[in-house]
């Protein structure tokens, strides 16, 4: 076929390969180290006194972050480096402590308490929580509610009645 000698052999196509124990051990990802400098430690200690009252100064560098994340994150992150872990914590440890204030008027020109508000807790507000008139309105005329509903909603956001 094409000029091609008929006899040819089919070469080893994949090579024998040994996996050591060592290449098992260096496989397996391992959690980044926790060590905190003195800055560290004492932007932790901000937040333990915050969210829980206490500082744990007794325990374990890897044990105190972990606890802040579950509380405030809902999961930990131990295969990220400190510093990417430290920025997510601040983060929302100030959306949680700001969640449910009230703003001054000068910052409410640049931040709304809805973008304030941590994302991460669910909405306990249900659609079927009306009055008579709004009931009737989402009855009889829904593109209409719904309309008046979302400004409402924003005006509420903007100006922090509700």
């Amino acid at each position: 076929m094409f000029g091609m000698d008929k006899t040819f052999s089919m070469p080893n196509v994949q090579p024998d390969f040994i996996i050591t124990e060592e290449d098992i051990r260096n496989a397996i990802p391992t959690p980044a180290p926790v060590n905190f400098d003195s800055k560290t430690e004492h932007e932790i200690a901000v937040m333990e006194k915050r969210h829980f009252e206490n500082s744990c100064e007794y325990d374990s560098d890897k044990y105190r972050i972990a606890k802040l994340e579950e509380h405030l994150l809902g999961r930990t992150w131990e295969f990220s480096p400190l510093s990417d872990r430290m920025r997510r914590l601040k983060l929302a440890s100030q959306r949680k402590v700001l969640a449910g204030t009230s703003l001054p008027v000068g910052i409410r020109r640049y931040m709304s308490p809805a973008r304030i508000k941590n994302d991460s807790t669910p909405s306990t507000e249900t659609d079927d929580n009306v009055g008579i008139i709004d009931g009737l309105l989402k009855l009889y005329a829904p593109d209409v509610y719904y309309g008046w509903s979302d400004r409402k909603r924003r005006m509420q956001e903007r100006y922090n009645d509700g």
